[in-house]
């Protein structure tokens, strides 16, 4: 349990440093491109995105899980992921090419073609990440995989300030930065799981690529399912009210999307454990226990940025933003429910079961795409908000629902606070001041 609140420590510090450079980069880029050229940039790179989850099959989640249960040789393992993105990257990039061509006009509308063009650079670049950066989440390397984190968002902070704010390029210099940046952090990952193989080269193992495929195959639906789940309101929403909207909309995502640094912390850290077996739920509650102290943690963090969403909007991104105050608080109900739920799909992840989490998020995603359609050209952001927020609880249900018929874990252990939980956090809490003080201490 203390090796696994360490990690979890780790992770959620780096995100939290990641959280103040991100949440910079993300007013600089609003405030130089303004909301329609804010809503281009994250439409461009949206194509990139939606490509690599279509076209990665699985293979990140299968990595963690073969790296972390030590069954194949690490240099097969690479050898076996290197095969796989450069299928992988072929395909994207053809697939990517023909949406630009021919449906362009239907998927990315009021998007210049151009942009779309620049962004497809990121195709290959984002799936070298997918695939090797989850070696060192296996390997249960946290302050390597945070590393890797942090450091793509410190880039991109540099990048923008020197493209935009300098230079005051446009959406297209927006990209180009995004690509140099993935560059960077493919050849700083590359560098670190090259160190741990140690000498020698790369085999192509074809049992652990049957295998990989094999489980990525029931990983993948829930992959696909949970990224469209997230992104298809973008889509819809440039569908039915254009780029600008987008922009907006991007911005209060950009926002609440920091509530999630608990649970993806949390569950980056448990995926590995359940995976190798040092975790079962069954025998020390560890999941429900993380599921119940992300959503406390969650909900209070929620709280506080409802309260200061106003203030923050205006200060960050300027009067130009402020259709995207109540956006944001409405999707502040639904990040809290997708923090539960997101640890729970990792727990099944884990436990070689995330055709689970393909068929939860299937239904959620269904029924997102029903409400963004009857909500979107009644209530615009405010009904797309509201969307998203009620099929994130739905998730959450739905999750929580397949946890307990696994598990037999009964549901008041997922969401109920236990007796033993406050003396849990109390322990913790002093021996973190205990740490601080001493450490202050000896430096005086």
């Amino acid at each position: 349990m203390s090796s696994f609140i360490r990690d979890t420590a780790y992770t959620f510090a780096a995100r939290v440093l990641a959280l103040g450079v991100g949440v910079l980069t993300s007013a600089i880029v609003a405030r130089y491109l303004g909301p329609e050229g804010r809503g281009i940039y994250a439409l461009a790179l949206l194509l990139p995105s939606l490509t690599v989850n279509f076209v990665q099959f699985g293979v990140g989640s299968a990595t963690v899980y073969h790296v972390a249960r030590e069954e194949h040789p690490l240099k097969r393992i690479l050898g076996g992921n290197l095969l796989l993105l450069l299928a992988a990257s072929g395909i994207g990039l053809v697939a990517g090419a023909i949406v630009v061509v021919f449906f362009r006009d239907v998927v990315f509308e009021g998007t210049p073609e151009r942009f779309l063009y620049l962004a497809l650079p990121l195709i290959p670049l984002d799936l070298l990440l997918a695939f090797f950066q989850p070696v060192l989440l296996g390997r249960q390397r946290f302050l390597a995989f945070n590393a890797i984190e942090f450091s793509r968002t410190g880039l991109r902070l540099v990048a923008m300030v020197v493209l935009l704010a300098w230079l005051r390029g446009g959406p297209g210099m927006a990209i180009l930065g995004s690509v140099a940046v993935a560059v960077l952090s493919g050849a700083a990952l590359l560098t670190m799981v090259r160190r741990d193989a140690g000498q020698g080269g790369w085999i192509a193992s074809g049992p652990y690529v049957k295998e990989a495929l094999s489980y990525g195959a029931r990983a993948y639906p829930g992959n696909v399912l949970s990224f469209l789940h997230l992104r298809v309101d973008l889509l819809l929403i440039n569908g039915y009210l254009g780029p600008a909207s987008v922009g907006l909309y991007a911005i209060a995502v950009a926002l609440v999307d920091q509530l999630a640094l608990i649970s993806r912390a949390a569950a980056t850290a448990l995926f590995p454990r359940v995976a190798a077996g040092t975790a079962n739920a069954k025998s020390v509650n560890l999941t429900p226990l993380v599921t119940r102290t992300v959503l406390l943690v969650s909900g209070g963090a929620g709280a506080v940025l409802c309260l200061v969403a106003g203030f923050l909007v205006r200060l960050l991104y300027g009067v130009a933003y402020l259709p995207a105050i109540d956006p944001l608080r409405i999707l502040i109900i639904g990040t809290v429910a997708l923090a539960g739920a997101r640890v729970l799909a990792n727990d099944m992840a884990g436990r070689g079961r995330p055709i689970l989490n393909s068929y939860t998020t299937g239904i959620a995603l269904v029924v997102n795409i029903a409400f963004n359609v009857i909500f979107i050209p009644r209530w615009g952001l405010l009904g797309a908000a509201w969307a998203s927020a009620t099929t994130y609880g739905l998730l959450l249900f739905l999750r929580a629902f397949a946890y307990v018929r696994v598990t037999g874990d009964p549901w008041r252990t997922v969401f109920l606070p236990q007796r033993a939980d406050w003396l849990l956090y109390w322990t913790f809490l002093k021996r973190t001041l205990d740490t601080a003080l001493g450490r202050s201490k000896r430096s005086g």
